[in-house]
């Protein structure tokens, strides 16, 4: 079980380096749990970018729903999988809701149909839509593991999370100032109604995705969107935000 949850760890703090620190304030007794859905869901988003035809992609992406109709049916997930294995643990042990992986599911698979430029779509309604079916939908999850209420916040910060990583792409690519103010926009805008919501702190773990969203945002704002691609690789989160926000029960 430690290796396989050190297997997990290691993934996602490769995949998803901003995900792993903030599962770093999930309960101790929940965390593994927590890393686990960040594993499946780094498994998901890599797909897109790690075939060289949509049929492959999609036929992945089926395998992932195959998986998810086994734990479902009490069959389990395959085993010698590290990450199946223990994402068919946490549905048991925390009886979540099978309609966010379906919908985390679908939503990639038509990312599938885009374009091969790093922005899944083309206007930024439709970016939003994405983002509530794949970032909300998982912080959805992570809050039914920590047993916290928060549905609201979790739609907005999972947007405003999700928009900001487009927005690190899409800069890198060198997309026109009108379709990077847009995004920032409506990523801060979403951040902001997020933080408008009173929110227990137990659900502050699953959130914090925020803080680290906000750092971002505020050094690209600063950089006028024109960061250069050294400065996009070296772009990370600073901890010391993520502890003052945990400590205060804030995001």
């Amino acid at each position: 079980m430690q290796d396989r949850d050190s297997y997990i760890a290691d993934l996602v703090r490769r995949e998803d380096r901003d995900r792993f620190l903030t599962a770093l304030f999930v309960p101790a007794d929940r965390r593994a749990d927590v890393q686990a859905l960040y594993a499946f869901n780094a498994e998901l988003a890599r797909i897109r970018n790690s075939v060289s035809e949509n049929i492959i992609g999609r036929m992945k992406l089926q395998w992932w729903r195959d998986v998810i109709d086994a734990i479902y049916a009490g069959r389990g997930g395959p085993q010698g999988n590290p990450v199946t294995e223990s994402l068919a643990e946490v549905i048991i042990r925390r009886n979540l809701t099978r309609a966010h992986f379906d919908t985390i599911i679908t939503t990639r698979e038509r990312e599938m149909d885009t374009d091969d430029d790093g922005l899944a779509f083309n206007v930024t309604t439709e970016l939003e839509t994405f983002a509530e079916g794949t970032a909300s939908r998982l912080i959805d999850l992570v809050l039914e593991v920590l047993e916290a209420k928060a549905e609201v916040a979790a739609r907005h910060v999972g947007i405003g999370i999700a928009l900001t990583g487009i927005l690190r792409a899409v800069i890198f690519q060198g997309a026109d100032e009108a379709t990077k103010k847009a995004i920032a926009v409506s990523a801060e805008a979403h951040l902001a109604k997020a933080r408008d919501h009173n929110v227990p702190r137990a659900a502050v773990p699953a959130l914090l995705g925020a803080t680290i969203a906000s750092q971002y945002l505020k050094t690209m704002r600063r950089a006028n969107y024109q960061v250069d691609h050294s400065g996009m690789i070296t772009l990370r989160a600073g901890v010391l935000g993520l502890i003052w926000n945990s400590w205060r029960g804030v995001f």
